[in-house]
């Protein structure tokens, strides 16, 4: 299961779609505190990954991030946004990031990546990650997930 967060609606369904075309299960929301009230009290499962915006009204993805990584600091979470992310202040906390505008398979590269990590461990998504963290506005950002430490184990 994944969840998108975006105050832009047309993104979200949209998003949700092509997801759903892959045939993930997908759930989306417009509104960050609406959607973190849901999954802290558990009217939601936590999902495989969170999929957010950083600009929102309300409560910023940052903020966002910050309050799931309390309650749930292994949650897989991509950051979604239309500004360059270098540096981001949260790296150590998100599994890949997407900026827009995307192409669509990027989206669902990085769900097949964040599902196969989910599913096999992260050694097995590691090819998977590393290339889609070897793109040029990439080099600078390094997984939570720290596969390489993990394959020396």
């Amino acid at each position: 299961m994944f969840h998108i967060v975006d105050d832009d609606i047309m993104l979200c369904e949209l998003n949700a779609e092509v997801l759903k075309s892959a045939g993930f299960e997908v759930a989306y929301f417009t509104n960050p505190l609406e959607y973190l009230n849901q999954l802290l009290t558990h009217k939601l499962a936590f999902p495989t990954c969170i999929f957010t915006d950083l600009s929102m009204p309300e409560m910023n993805g940052h903020e966002l991030i910050d309050k799931i990584q309390r309650k749930h600091p292994n949650q897989k979470i991509v950051v979604i946004s239309g500004f360059d992310l270098n540096p981001y202040p949260n790296s150590n906390l998100i599994c890949h990031r997407l900026i827009k505008p995307f192409h669509p398979l990027a989206l669902l590269e990085i769900a097949q990546a964040i599902t196969k990590c989910d599913d096999q461990g992260c050694i097995a998504a590691k090819p998977i990650c590393k290339r889609l963290m070897g793109l040029p506005k990439e080099a600078d950002y390094a997984c939570p997930f720290d596969c390489e430490a993990k394959e020396q184990r």
